[in-house]
């Protein structure tokens, strides 16, 4: 039996390397199984963003509902923070869904743009679920200002059957043959309320 050297060892590995660089029966088998993994991640990576961004735009709609709310407050001459406007934007904000911390309320709230507003900021922090290997976790911040402003020109618009639906004067009257309220009709007679 004839010993290998190492010359030959070097050899018969190179052209075994050779004859497989030449071979290309399964190539597209082994580049879909080194990609797949690539492929997988980069896709969770997406779905996840996209859950990212629907929790923004749901936490959006939660801050505006809160800066109505606050603003209200204000309008009704309830401008501490602490006792009328973070409770009436905690409240409003969970009523739209938002789960997060306590929101941050700005009373009063000035920039280049609004002279009387309120601000509130909502942050609500997700863990990373693939994206936990580069990022533990992702808060996710929403803010919304309502402008408090009293109205010169009030507009009223009165729909009725017959005759005039409002009265301004000394004694304002309302005529309203039919009052919509929570779901539900109601007829108004002048002695009281039926449904």
């Amino acid at each position: 039996m004839k010993q290998m050297t190492s010359r030959d060892l070097a050899g018969s590995l190179l052209s075994a390397i050779a004859r497989f660089s030449y071979d290309r029966r399964g190539v597209s088998a082994t580049i879909v199984a080194i990609a797949l993994p690539g492929l997988i991640g980069f896709s969770a990576l997406g779905v996840e963003t996209g859950l990212w961004y629907t929790i923004k735009l749901q936490n959006q709609s939660a801050a505006d509902a809160a800066a109505i709310s606050a603003a209200y407050q204000v309008i009704a001459d309830k401008t501490s923070v602490t006792d009328n406007l973070i409770p009436a934007a905690s409240e409003a904000a969970a009523q739209n869904g938002y789960s997060g911390s306590t929101p941050t309320v700005v009373y009063p709230y000035s920039d280049s743009i609004v002279s009387n507003g309120v601000v509130i900021t909502l942050q609500q922090t997700q863990p990373g679920l693939l994206g936990s290997m580069f990022l533990p976790s992702v808060t996710i911040s929403t803010e919304a200002v309502a402008v408090v402003k009293a109205l010169d020109n009030l507009c009223v618009l009165a729909l009725a059957t017959t005759g005039t639906g409002i009265v301004f004067g000394d004694s304002s009257s309302l005529d309203a043959p039919r009052l919509h309220r929570r779901g539900k009709l109601y007829k108004h007679q002048r002695n009281g309320h039926s449904g």
